[in-house]
């Protein structure tokens, strides 16, 4: 339920006071839903991508936000697996 995936952002943003990743003015853009029926739920996933867009946010604006996360490596898959050109041994993230 959408209480939850608000509820685990907040608690991920809020922590300790003087700690604080959010400030009380700020606006935190929540993603939609994964899945909409038969009721709307979100992944742990989405979480962890809300909490990371928050964080690539600057706290001035005239400041331009931080550039995303990237980064490619090996995984457990060999690459003769499926076919070197389909690139399953390789993780993105």
């Amino acid at each position: 339920p959408k209480w939850e995936y608000q509820q685990l952002v907040y608690s991920a943003l809020a922590s300790l006071p003087g700690l604080e990743l959010i400030r009380a003015d700020a606006d935190i853009e929540l993603l939609p839903p994964a899945l909409r029926k038969p009721r709307e739920l979100w992944t742990g996933k989405q979480v962890i991508t809300t909490v990371l867009n928050h964080l690539r946010k600057s706290d001035r604006k005239d400041e331009p936000d931080l550039p995303g996360i990237c980064m490619e490596r090996k995984s457990k898959t060999p690459p003769a697996a499926f076919g070197e050109s389909m690139q399953e041994h390789l993780v993105l993230i």
